[in-house]
C-alpha cells in the first residue's frame, strides 16, 4: 500500500513543548490516560471529528485508534501528539490532511474537562497555532471543543515555528 506523507520531506518532532505543555507521539503507551481523558470529556468532544465520536468507545477501540495514530506519525501522513501537563495527561493534538481540501490540513487540540488551568490553556493555543503556522500549508482550519473552527490561509515554509525542542 502506498502512503502519501502528509509533508513530503518534512520530519515532525516526536516530542516539543509549547507554551509550557509537553507534547509527545501519542500512542498504545498511552492507552490507560488517554481512555480517562477521553471518556470523562465525552460531551466536550463530540462532533469535534466528525459523526459521534467518542460515545460507546470502548477501551479496545482506544488501543486500535492509539496504535493507528503511531503508525500513521511513523509513516508521516498525518501526527498526533499526546499533552502533558507536569505528570498529568491533559488532552491530545493533531495535524492531518484536510478531506476537502487539496494542499490543506486540520490543526485540533482538546483538554480533558478536569484541566481547568485557562493560563495553561491558552499558552497552549496560541504556541500551537505559531507552531502549525510553520507548516507550509496553503490553509489550515483549526479545531478545539467549544469553538467554531477557524479556517487561516497562509504559504509558510516548512519549520516549526514556537516550539522548543525537549
Amino acid at each position: 500500500m502506498r502512503h502519501v506523507p502528509l509533508v513530503p520531506g518534512f520530519e515532525a518532532p516526536r516530542a516539543l513543548v509549547l507554551g509550557g505543555i509537553r507534547l509527545a507521539v501519542l500512542g498504545l503507551a498511552d492507552l490507560e490516560p488517554d481512555f480517562a481523558a477521553v471518556t470523562e470529556s465525552e460531551a466536550e468532544l463530540l462532533g469535534l471529528f466528525g459523526g459521534d465520536w467518542p460515545r460507546g468507545l470502548t477501551r479496545h477501540d482506544d488501543a486500535v485508534d492509539l496504535g493507528w495514530h503511531e503508525r500513521e506519525f511513523r509513516i508521516a501522513t498525518s501526527f498526533a501528539w499526546s499533552l502533558w501537563a507536569g505528570d498529568a495527561y491533559v488532552g491530545s493534538a493533531y495535524i492531518y490532511r484536510d478531506p476537502d481540501a487539496p494542499g490543506a490540513a486540520c490543526a485540533a487540540h482538546w483538554f480533558r474537562t478536569g484541566f481547568a488551568d485557562a493560563v495553561a490553556r491558552d499558552g497552549f493555543r496560541a504556541a500551537w497555532r505559531a507552531f502549525v503556522a510553520g507548516w507550509p500549508f496553503e490553509r489550515v482550519t483549526f479545531l478545539e471543543p467549544g469553538r467554531a473552527p477557524d479556517v487561516v490561509h497562509h504559504a509558510a515554509p516548512p519549520g516549526t515555528a514556537g516550539a522548543t525542542p525537549s
